[in-house]
């Protein structure tokens, strides 16, 4: 369990409009969510950031992708730990073991869904912050 005051979540897809509206609706819940538009531009920034609450991580991106940050994060004392939400067009069973035990969820999704999902890993926003 972390203490003090919660990290950012992260929110790492490509697609800038899906990255707008689940963004939005994770900030009107009274979280705050960083932004990276691949898994280099993530690792990249986590550096500057406190250690992540939770990583929503699309897997079809360019530069590196899902898969490949996945990995890294893995290998990442700091980002082994962090709850992770995949965010994927592939239908459940095509994605892999290293992926485990991240929560999977079908694009396209509701803003709502991604929310509830957040909410069951990491709690409610901390509106005292």
């Amino acid at each position: 369990m972390q203490h003090g005051r919660p990290g950012p979540i992260l929110l790492v897809d490509d697609q800038a409009d899906v990255s707008e509206v689940l963004r939005t609706a994770l900030v009107l819940e009274g979280y705050e969510v960083v932004v990276a538009s691949n898994g280099f531009e993530a690792l990249t920034m986590i550096d500057d950031l406190p250690t992540p609450s939770l990583i929503v991580l699309d897997l079809m991106m360019p530069v590196m992708n899902g898969w490949e940050f996945r990995e890294a994060q893995l290998r990442n004392p700091r980002l082994a730990d962090v709850p992770t939400i995949i965010l994927s067009a592939l239908r459940s069973g095509q994605t892999d073991e290293l992926l485990a035990p991240a929560i999977t969820l079908a694009k396209p999704l509701a803003a709502e869904r991604i929310v509830e999902t957040v909410r069951s890993l990491i709690g409610p926003p901390d509106r005292h912050g």
